[in-house]
């Protein structure tokens, strides 16, 4: 609640709060407003943007967002998060990325709305203040944000809008593919086809019927975040400005060239019918590109860019991969890449903390671990002959996945395992002689994997997911009791 007294060193100043905090000390609002207060008109506005509609979005899409309305994005975030008016949240997931999730304690939240509400009317997040904004002709002029149900009845008054020149950001929920069939011109899905928004900085609209983008809604020549996942969408205009593009799950076939720009930095491209990229692709700013599950054979040179943090080509027909240097890699998913017959011996993944090439079944060779990793997941690679990992090198591994199949000889020289039994209840007897190893002991388990297989464990490795009856009978003979 003082947080904007921060850079203020008078005395008088610091009474001056502290007698208003005890004059409104029943008022949550009141005293909460005063942090808003204290900021330039840019950063108010961004505090009541992200109240309104990015209260646990990614970083990413707030800050496009943010920059391209008040040319700044990362400046805001950081002074409203000095401010205490909002918390960054770290992402969840297998690796320790930099994108973290934008988060806002309710009460600054509802303040943040209520000043909208009562002042401001310029935003609306729900049906209430959609309903109440879109009805008044000069309310609907000034409307900068807008949250919306696709099946949502508008006002009548609403209905005859043609345009809305103020309008930044666009929500479309609820939708469906077969929402062609909801009849009726008061929709708000129907009503949206024919208003011309060349303001537009974001687009989101999740599961959309159309094939293309609304001419109105595709005017704006500044557009940062387009977001159109599993809609029936088939062809793009040629968007310059993009830094966030989730296609997802549409019917695109190509991507236009002008989208693969410096501005780039997020891109999913998973589910789609695309095939190839343009060849002469170049986004030095990618961190995150998603391929998977398309028919794309090749990664165009320039979509490898040096800031990348997580790469997923899993189920694609790629073959082989470039030797490129990818320092801030921190996720490789190559799953199912059955083409997939070898990765480069070298491959600068200094930061490489997950790799998964489960059922990569043609792949013969892994030698290039680097000793960052901390997942590494092999199930169902059949052919796999030859694994280097490094002669104690990994020694930040956490988890290794084995699963079936053949076993390479160099399994004996893992530098750090343990092991979290994951088959049925079985005892395990060895013919030889060697003690029984229950399932429900797993420091002697630990301990005779140690003595049978030569195999050096320390504490870093949480987990080892293996076929146990495949690992033993590799290096002694067992019967299974």
């Amino acid at each position: 609640m003082g947080a904007h007294l921060y850079h203020e060193s008078e005395e008088q100043c610091w009474d001056k709060s502290f007698r208003f905090l005890r004059q409104n000390e029943g008022e949550i609002f009141c005293v909460l407003k005063k942090s808003w207060d204290g900021l330039e008109s840019a950063q108010r506005d961004s505090f009541l943007d992200i109240s309104c509609f990015f209260v646990g979005s990614t970083d990413v899409i707030c800050r496009a967002y943010l920059e391209g309305v008040y040319g700044v994005g990362w400046a805001h975030l950081d002074v409203l998060h000095s401010r205490c008016l909002l918390t960054f949240e770290k992402e969840g997931g297998k690796c320790d990325t930099k994108q973290r999730s934008v988060g806002m304690h309710n009460h600054l939240r509802d303040m943040g709305r209520q000043i909208v509400r009562e002042k401001e009317k310029n935003r609306a997040w729900d049906e209430e203040t959609a309903k109440k904004f879109l009805k008044s002709e000069s309310t609907r002029s000034a409307l900068r944000g807008l949250l919306i149900n696709s099946a949502m009845a508008l006002p009548y008054e609403a209905t005859k809008c043609d345009s809305l020149p103020e309008l930044k950001f666009l929500r479309v929920a609820g939708d469906s593919q077969d929402g062609e069939s909801l009849q009726g011109e008061k929709l708000a899905r129907n009503v949206l086809r024919n208003v011309l928004c060349e303001e537009l900085r974001l687009l989101d609209w999740r599961n959309a019927s159309f094939q293309e983008v609304f001419p109105g809604l595709a005017a704006s020549t500044n557009l940062r975040v387009l977001d159109l996942r599993d809609s029936r969408i088939a062809q793009l205009p040629a968007f310059t400005n993009l830094r966030y593009v989730d296609l997802a799950g549409t019917n695109i076939s190509q991507v236009p060239h002008e989208i693969f720009s410096d501005n780039l930095e997020y891109m999913d491209l998973s589910r789609t019918k695309i095939k190839e990229l343009p060849s002469a692709a170049l986004c030095p700013n990618l961190r995150r590109l998603y391929l998977m599950d398309t028919e794309i054979s090749e990664v165009p040179r320039g979509l490898y860019s040096t800031l990348l943090e997580i790469l997923g080509i899993s189920g694609t027909n790629i073959s082989e991969v470039q030797e490129v240097s990818l320092p801030n890699l921190l996720e490789l998913d190559m799953r199912g890449c059955k083409a997939m017959k070898r990765l480069p011996p070298t491959f600068d993944l200094y930061s490489l903390q997950s790799l998964d090439l489960s059922l990569c079944m043609s792949l013969k060779a892994l030698s290039f671990l680097p000793t960052s990793l901390e997942e590494l997941i092999l199930f169902g690679c059949r052919e796999l002959e030859v694994l280097d990992l490094g002669s104690g090198n990994l020694t930040n591994l956490k988890r290794l996945d084995l699963g079936s199949g053949n076993l390479p000889q160099e399994l004996e020289t893992l530098p750090a395992l343990s092991i979290e039994r994951d088959d049925p209840a079985h005892t395990i007897e060895s013919t030889e002689g060697e003690p029984t190893m229950e399932r429900d002991d797993p420091a002697h388990t630990i301990d005779r994997f140690k003595d049978v297989f030569k195999v050096n464990f320390t504490a870093s490795l949480h987990r080892i997911c293996v076929d146990v009856q495949a690992l033993i009978s590799r290096f002694v003979h067992v019967d299974w009791v």
